[in-house]
């Protein structure tokens, strides 16, 4: 896949985009929770996508959060839970 056919699939879906560095879109989704910020990188093998923020804490995350994001780390396929340098959760 290459990034021109990976923006017509994101136009596609009707889901609004920007290039945001050589090999990755920045897409914003409306939600009834306001919007989803996905970012999609397109690598030699994979195509990544990150929900950042998929929980927005800024670093007040408590012990049972983190204790439910490792279990979830554990059970979902191909996908984990980390935070970023504010603390908030990201899924990819």
């Amino acid at each position: 896949m290459t990034l021109e056919e990976l923006g017509r699939e994101l136009d596609a879906l009707g889901w609004s985009h920007r290039l945001h560095d050589p090999r990755t879109y920045r897409c914003d989704h409306p939600s009834p929770e306001g919007d989803l910020h996905v970012f999609v990188r397109l690598t030699d093998e994979w195509l990544v996508a990150s929900v950042v923020p998929f929980l927005q804490t800024r670093g007040e995350n408590s012990f049972e959060l983190v204790r439910w994001l490792l279990r979830q780390n554990r059970d979902l396929y191909q996908a984990r839970f980390a935070t970023d340098e504010d603390g908030d959760v990201v899924l990819s």
